[in-house]
């Protein structure tokens, strides 16, 4: 089991760091419309302005991801390391720690489909 909290730990701390790092392109505007990272929706994809208003609105979320998935991971490894035979308190670690990670994945989602679809109603508005 230990090799198997090595690996989550890698993994979720790579994947942590990779959302805190969207998270601070989101809040600095250097987070682009792309086809990898940030909210994806046809909201969100509708303007450059709609995109950057999801993004910004999802980047407290992500960022509480990203902090959810390198805790997990260290505490994964840390499971690991105390009984590398504790294989069922590493899956509940493991579960436990990416199911909040996938909850606030998927509430910035939510405000920043949100967000965008604000930017895209203003849009409309203008122009009628």
């Amino acid at each position: 089991m230990l090799v198997t909290a090595i690996l989550l730990c890698v993994s979720l701390v790579a994947g942590g760091g990779a959302m805190l790092w969207i998270a601070g392109a989101s809040v600095r505007g250097t987070l682009t419309r792309n086809g990898i990272a940030g909210v994806r929706t046809t909201a969100t994809l509708a303007s450059d302005e709609a995109w950057a208003a999801a993004q910004t609105a999802a980047a407290g979320p992500t960022r509480l991801g990203g902090v959810l998935a390198v805790v997990t991971g260290f505490a994964a490894l840390a499971v690991g390391i105390a009984d590398p035979a504790a294989d069922v308190a590493l899956a509940v670690v493991a579960l436990a720690g990416t199911g909040l990670v996938l909850a606030s994945v998927l509430v910035g989602a939510a405000r920043g489909n949100r967000a965008a679809n604000v930017v895209g109603e203003s849009a409309e508005d203008v122009s009628t």
